[in-house]
C-alpha cells in the first residue's frame, strides 16, 4: 500500500534540504574567501617589502641605479624563489634571441665551421648554396684565418661564428687559405636556413642526426626520411646525443608522428592530477627498426622523443642515460616585453610515463670513452663507441 507524505512533512524536508545546501555553500564560500585573503595578505606583504626596500635605496644608496636592471633582477629573484630550475625569467632581449633561435635561420656569410685543434683556425665544413660565400667560390676544407681584421685562432667557436654573422646586408672581409694559398674576399651576410638535420646512407642502415630543434627541423627530418626510403635502407640510427630539445614540444610531436603508427604519443599531467593527451600520430610511418642514440646531453623535448620511441616495439636505445628533464614549459610574456618560462606540467610517454628526474635509460648502455668529444658532423665509426654499438644493434635487428 502506498504511503502519502503530509504537506507539512514535505515542506519540512524541503526546508531542511535548502538549509543543508545553504550551509555547504556558506562553508565553501568561507573557505574560498579565507584562501583569497591569505593570498592577498601574502601578496601585499611581498609588495610592501619591495616598496620599503626601494624607499631605503632611493633615500640612501650612494650609486646611481638602473631601474630596468632592478626590474629584471626582481624577476630573476622571484623565479629563483620558486625553487624550480626549469622555470626561468627572460628579459625582452632574451625572448627575442630565443625567437630567432627557434626560427632555424641565421644571417651569415653562408658557411659552417669547426675549430681545428692544432692551428686554432676554423675549417669550413659546409658552404650553403646561394650564399655570398658560395658565390665567392669558397669550398669545404677552406681554412678561415681572419674575419674583419680579427685573427680568429684564439677564439672559441661561438665568438668566431658571431663574427661571421651580423645584420642582413652587412659586409665583412674574410681571409682564408686553400692548399697554403691565401685568399681575401668581401662577403655579404644574408638570411639562410641552417641545417638542423644531417644524414648519410650507410651499408646496412640510414643515419640521421638532429642538431637542433627549431621551426625547420620537422620538414628537414621528413626530407631525410624520404631519402632513406629512396635508398631502401633496412633500418634507422637516429642520433639525439648532445641535443637540447628547443622550446616547442610540437617539433618533437611532428618527428614522432613520422616514425610511429597511429596512437597517442605525448600526454601531460597537471598539478591538479589530471592527465591530457597532447599529441597523437597517424597511421603513416616508417615500418623499419630504429636505434636511438642518447647521452646525458639529450635533454628537453629531444629527451621526450627518446622516451616515446623507447616505448615502441621496433625501437632500441643505445648510449648513456639522458638528462631527466621531463617537464613542459609555457612562455608567458609580460606587458614590458619580458616573460616567464613556467613549468606547467609533466610530460608522459605512452607506456613508461614520466621520466622526469630519472631520464631515459638505454637498452644497451655504452659510455662514450675517455677523451671522446661529440663531433658537429657525421660520426666516426672507429672512435665513437656508442655509434659503433648502435650499428651492431641495428645490424642484428635487420637480420
Amino acid at each position: 500500500m502506498n504511503k502519502k507524505i503530509s504537506v507539512g512533512v514535505a515542506a519540512a524536508l524541503i526546508f531542511l534540504a535548502m538549509a543543508i545546501t545553504a550551509s555547504v555553500s556558506v562553508i565553501a564560500s568561507m573557505n574560498l574567501f579565507d584562501s583569497k585573503v591569505i593570498s592577498v595578505k601574502s601578496s601585499a606583504s611581498m609588495y610592501d617589502k619591495l616598496y620599503e626596500m626601494n624607499s631605503v635605496v632611493a633615500a640612501n644608496f650612494y650609486y646611481e641605479t638602473d631601474p630596468s636592471a632592478i626590474r629584471d633582477a626582481v624577476g630573476d629573484g622571484y623565479i629563483e624563489g620558486l625553487g624550480d630550475p626549469d622555470t626561468t625569467y627572460l628579459t625582452a632581449a632574451e625572448i627575442e634571441q630565443r625567437r630567432k633561435q627557434a626560427e632555424g635561420m641565421a644571417v651569415s656569410i653562408g658557411v659552417e665551421v669547426v675549430k681545428d685543434s692544432i692551428s686554432g683556425y676554423f675549417v669550413v665544413t659546409k658552404v650553403y648554396d646561394g650564399s655570398s660565400a658560395n658565390e665567392a667560390g669558397m669550398l669545404e676544407q677552406d681554412v678561415i684565418i681572419d674575419v674583419g681584421g680579427n685573427n680568429i685562432s684564439s677564439m672559441d667557436e661561438a665568438s668566431a661564428r658571431a663574427l661571421l654573422e651580423g645584420e642582413e646586408g652587412s659586409r665583412v672581409t674574410v681571409t682564408y687559405t686553400r692548399n697554403t694559398e691565401e685568399h681575401e674576399v668581401e662577403l655579404t651576410r644574408s638570411s639562410i636556413e641552417m641545417d638542423s638535420v644531417i644524414y648519410s646512407e650507410e651499408d646496412d642502415h640510414f643515419y640521421i642526426r638532429i642538431k637542433s630543434f627549431c621551426d625547420t627541423t620537422a620538414n628537414q627530418f621528413q626530407r631525410a626520411l624520404e631519402q632513406m626510403e629512396k635508398a631502401g635502407s633496412p633500418g634507422l640510427v637516429l642520433d639525439l646525443r648532445g641535443l637540447f630539445g628547443g622550446y616547442d614540444p610540437q617539433v618533437a610531436a611532428d618527428i614522432l608522428d613520422q616514425l610511429l603508427p597511429a596512437g597517442t604519443t605525448v600526454s601531460a599531467q597537471y598539478r591538479d592530477g589530471s592527465t591530457k593527451v597532447l599529441y597523437t600520430s597517424d597511421a603513416e610511418c616508417i615500418d623499419k627498426p630504429i636505434v636511438v642514440l642518447v647521452d646525458s646531453g639529450t635533454t628537453g623535448y629531444s629527451e621526450l622523443v627518446a622516451a616515446v620511441l623507447a616505448d615502441s616495439a621496433n625501437c632500441s636505445v643505445v648510449g648513456s642515460t639522458t638528462a631527466g628533464k621531463g617537464s613542459m614549459q609555457t612562455l608567458y610574456q609580460l606587458t614590458d616585453g619580458s616573460g616567464l618560462d613556467l613549468t606547467v606540467a609533466m610530460l608522459l610517454a605512452p607506456e613508461s610515463g614520466s621520466y622526469h628526474g630519472a631520464g631515459v635509460k638505454p637498452d644497451y648502455e655504452v659510455e662514450p670513452g675517455e677523451g671522446f668529444e661529440l663531433s658537429n658532423d657525421l660520426p666516426d665509426y672507429l672512435t665513437d663507441a656508442q655509434y659503433k654499438r648502435a650499428v651492431d644493434v641495428i645490424s642484428s635487428l635487420n637480420r
